[in-house]
């Protein structure tokens, strides 16, 4: 059945792949009823700390049918933002349909009841608690427009999103321009002068063999400076910024020695003071960092004196409190509770802890008083080495001069691994205070703006991705086969979650369309109408959520001429014909693409003529090579200077960006007939004369030959005219049967 059962997750660890790193996404227990709906899954996840069981899932369906009643999950955790499952443990079933297969009741989502357009899209989706979402299509089931009204917010909020042929507004500002790399991004910029201005940033979408989005890479360049300077002046405006301010500021006039440094600021009226006494904390700031970019930091010190320090004050508890803090405001939440962080066993405190003993060493004879950085990783591993984290201690007592000693200072940092660089100073020496001013900070990103990785269904792996902070920033939400997630609608940061295709929703949770195939009348009769490409993630992606059947039918046509061929040549020149037939390439094809529902695009277009594997080629939609999938056509450039052979493909193989090294493919060719054989790309005859890759099953019919019409526009309206009438909808069947007329008398 080609199904998936389970995927093992490893990492490199030590130059093996593995699982000592304590870090495990996989997926198990994968299994199904004979109609190939899933009856259980689990999926594990990293919480703080490790990997354990996130999902443990059991699928209920309606007796003797397709219909999903009920999804229990094991593990019930209703408030964490992992992404898994949550299970409400409802008392009656937590899915209702309409009469047309479309889901109208999630109850484990508050759901309350999804309205249906004509063609089963969701129009509105009310969501108990936080608001509603409606959207608007055109007559084609193209997305227009998304509204969400936030009711959970005081005052409401109401949000509308545009979609205008790639470009995309929300509340009348353009976010983004979509093209086939990535998207030009309307991009909002603050300079140091305090002014700001919008400008096009370009975006590119770096995606795997499926057409996942993996990375998202920017030509964007940005410098942001974050300064404390203790100032009253600014106080209001840096306390937002940094902890540690507000509890150890005090008047620089009455410190003792202290120099009127005029440096940075003018005057100079306020600085941090800590002593091991307390506070022994000061200054701090958490900031989300990504492999590539690169920090400077730099604060000024004052102490005064010499003599012997005594027994030092650990300030690992008021660090970690900070930390966890900043954690849990930056994540809001979403990686874990404020418990898991400051847990005095977990992997903050014990990374902290390492930290300090391994870069803050005890001095003799000044204070015990540092500028820190560590790095933690997307798991909140403290990662050492490479200067990816240290410490700087005081030097010198006294001013120099009029002005203070030169400042600690680090330039450079270079980071490697995408996390949270927690900086700050401290002092845990009792009965010598130290003060500290002008902590700066010096960020500049670099072209790595987010990192995804999913399970095989589709949910992210929330753990081991990341995204870049940055004011104002369209985050991207064309993540898995390059769909458009519908998440974050409400100001708690929950949504939709689902991925919308175009025919139909996607849930990547439970890996299960809400509604049934659309083309369900052209031979969807052998599998349920709800699985995704038909529970073989890793294989196959679903262009536009309507298709997988028709590809399904056209390689089961394509088989059957290979099993059915007679002994001999079986071959025929500008033959067509049924399995048994001397049938030619274009034959082949052509019965293939009719058998999963299409009209037969082997005919000469108006005007045009030529030969089958032209005609094939005009009436179908070339594909690019990251979207070639089983079931689409590859047609051959030989030496006559026009396409000259055809294959339908059964199965393809490509490189980690996506293009096509090889694929496997049923023609039917001179001396030999229907064949199954394999191309390698640059390799003889056949590999080194690919012309294209063409998709033919969502492709509405192009031109026909004269009278006939655009045979698939005409019965997709006659069908919301038979739909509209049966719902008691006269005018709109009227008018959809009229315009059917008008598509059936074009030439």
């Amino acid at each position: 059945m080609n199904r998936i059962t389970g995927a093992n997750f490893n990492q490199q660890a030590g130059g093996v792949f593995d699982k000592s790193a304590g870090i495990d996404f996989s997926v198990g227990n994968l299994s199904y009823d004979g109609n190939g709906n899933i009856q259980t899954m689990n999926q594990t996840g990293y919480k703080v700390g490790g990997s354990s069981l996130v999902d443990q899932l059991t699928y209920t369906d309606r007796a003797n049918s397709n219909v999903l009643l009920k999804v229990a999950d094991a593990i019930p955790a209703l408030n964490t933002k992992l992404g898994d499952f949550h299970d409400w443990t409802n008392s009656t079933d937590d899915y209702k349909y309409d009469g047309n297969g479309n889901l109208i009741t999630d109850s484990n989502r508050q759901i309350t009841s999804i309205g249906y357009d004509f063609i089963n899209l969701p129009e509105t989706i009310p969501i108990k608690g936080k608001g509603t979402i409606t959207f608007t299509y055109d007559a084609a089931g193209n997305k227009l427009r998304k509204q969400t009204l936030d009711t959970a917010a005081h005052p409401n909020i109401t949000t509308v999103t545009l979609y205008d042929a790639g470009f995309v507004y929300q509340n009348d500002t353009l976010q983004f321009v979509g093209h086939e790399e990535g998207r030009a991004r309307w991009a909002y910029h603050k300079y140091t002068n305090g002014s700001t201005a919008y400008s096009y940033e370009y975006d590119f979408f770096e995606k795997d063999h499926l057409g996942n989005t993996r990375e998202v890479l920017t030509q964007q360049k940005d410098t942001a400076k974050y300064i404390a300077t203790m100032e009253g002046a600014f106080r209001a405006t840096e306390t937002q910024l940094f902890g540690g301010i507000t509890n150890t500021v005090v008047a620089r006039n009455l410190v003792a020695g202290y120099p009127a440094d005029l440096t940075f600021t003018n005057p100079n009226d306020s600085v941090s003071k800590l002593n091991g006494n307390g506070p022994r904390l000061g200054p701090n700031l958490l900031l989300k960092v990504m492999s590539g970019d690169q920090v400077d930091l730099m604060v000024q010190y004052f102490f005064t004196g010499t003599g012997t320090a005594g027994s030092p004050v650990s300030s690992l508890n008021d660090v970690l409190n900070s930390l966890a803090g900043g954690i849990m405001t930056m994540t809001s939440g979403a990686k874990g509770a404020l418990t898991d962080f400051t847990n005095p066993a977990g992997v903050v405190a014990t990374g902290l802890s390492s930290f300090l003993t391994g870069n803050e060493t005890t001095p003799v004879t000044k204070p015990k008083a540092y500028l820190n950085w560590m790095l933690l990783d997307e798991q909140f591993k403290y990662v050492s080495g490479n200067s990816q984290s240290g410490a700087l201690p005081v030097v010198t007592p006294g001013p120099n001069g009029s002005a203070l000693q030169a400042p600690l200072a680090q330039t450079g940092i270079n980071i490697s691994k995408n996390g949270y660089l927690y900086i700050w100073v401290s002092n845990e020496t009792p009965a010598w205070d130290v003060e500290f001013d002008n902590l700066s900070i010096v960020h500049r990103p670099g072209p790595l703006l987010e990192e995804t990785h999913y399970y095989p269904f589709g949910l992210t792996m929330t753990g081991i991705s990341s995204k870049a902070l940055k004011p104002k920033y369209a985050q991207n939400n064309y993540k898995y086969n390059g769909k458009e997630l519908q998440n974050q609608e409400f100001s708690d940061g929950s949504g939709l979650e689902e991925y919308s295709y175009g025919a139909r929703m996607y849930d990547p949770q439970i890996g299960r369309w809400a509604v049934i195939d659309p083309l369900i009348e052209k031979g969807h009769f052998d599998y349920t109408p709800y699985a995704y490409v038909y529970n073989n993630p890793v294989s196959h992606n679903d262009p536009d959520g309507r298709d997988t059947t028709q590809r399904k039918k056209a390689i089961e046509k394509a088989q059957e001429y290979v099993d059915k061929k007679k002994d001999g040549n079986q071959y025929e020149m500008g033959k067509k014909g049924e399995p048994g037939d001397n049938v030619d390439c274009s034959g082949l094809v052509s019965a293939s693409v009719m058998a999963g529902g299409e009209d037969d695009p082997n005919h000469p277009t108006d005007g045009e003529g030529g030969t089958g594997v032209q005609n094939i080629e005009r009436n179908t939609t070339k594909l690019e090579e990251k979207d070639v999938t089983a079931g689409n056509i590859v047609t051959f450039l030989f030496n006559q200077g026009y396409p000259y052979h055809t294959g339908v493909v059964t199965d393809v193989n490509k490189d980690s960006k996506g293009a096509v090294t090889s694929f496997t493919m049923i023609d039917s060719h001179s001396g030999v007939g229907p064949d199954k054989r394999t191309v390698t790309i640059g390799e003889g005859k056949l590999g080194n004369g690919v012309h294209g890759y063409y998709k033919w099953d969502s492709k509405p019919d192009g031109q026909k030959p004269s009278g006939q019409g655009n045979n698939a526009e005409y019965n997709r309206l006659i069908q919301i005219s038979n739909y509209a009438s049966q719902k008691g909808l006269n005018n709109a069947a009227t008018y959809y049967r009229n315009e059917a007329e008008k598509v059936k008398s074009k030439k």
